[in-house]
């Protein structure tokens, strides 16, 4: 019953936080799913990791909900070292989620001021999806704009203006292209 309520966890941290404001109420069972997903990562690694690193993001983006970026930036760190290690031998389903993170960590890294840290994981972002977007233009130019676009204002707002420059026209090229359906 354990991988059930593990489950269970997940889904009920997830609709406290739906619910605006409970972000702390909807720490304790976050923690506690993540809790029980490790004992089974310990029998089972490659069934399991996946979800751990989806619950251990869940808990960053808790935690910087909550107001604690700093204390956010620990599982979210976590996830995106299991996400790299599952990366290895799953890209086609893992790089994605490993951009996500790491698109987490770049917003967590800026609200904690740790702009120069945020910039390179903002960058990591982008070039995983300039890399899956390559392989799969359908699926993942609008992610790459988007990306682009934070990029684009982290690096206005650190000074370089004309690599924002650079990062937005490429985002509104990347837009254009997507409309116009080639």
């Amino acid at each position: 019953y354990l991988p059930m309520l593990a489950i269970v966890l997940q889904h009920l941290a997830t609709q406290l936080s739906a619910l605006g404001h409970r972000h702390e109420e909807a720490l304790s069972p976050a923690r506690e799913a993540a809790r029980i997903q490790r004992e089974f990562v310990k029998v089972n690694p490659e069934e399991h990791l996946p979800r751990l690193a989806a619950l251990l993001r869940l808990e960053g983006v808790l935690l910087s909900q909550a107001g604690w970026p700093g204390r956010a930036l620990e599982p979210i760190r976590e996830a995106i070292g299991v996400q790299r290690q599952l990366a290895e031998t799953s890209p086609d389903t893992q790089l994605f989620l490993l951009a996500k993170s790491l698109e987490l960590s770049g917003i967590v890294l800026w609200q904690d001021e740790r702009f120069g840290e945020a910039l390179i994981a903002t960058s990591e972002t982008v070039d995983i999806y300039r890399d899956l977007a390559e392989g799969s233009p359908n699926a993942y130019l609008a992610g790459l704009a988007d990306s682009l676009d934070i990029l684009s204002g982290r690096l206005s707002e650190a000074g370089d203006h004309h690599g924002a420059e650079d990062a937005r026209l490429e985002a509104e090229a990347i837009r254009r292209r997507l409309l116009s359906g080639i």
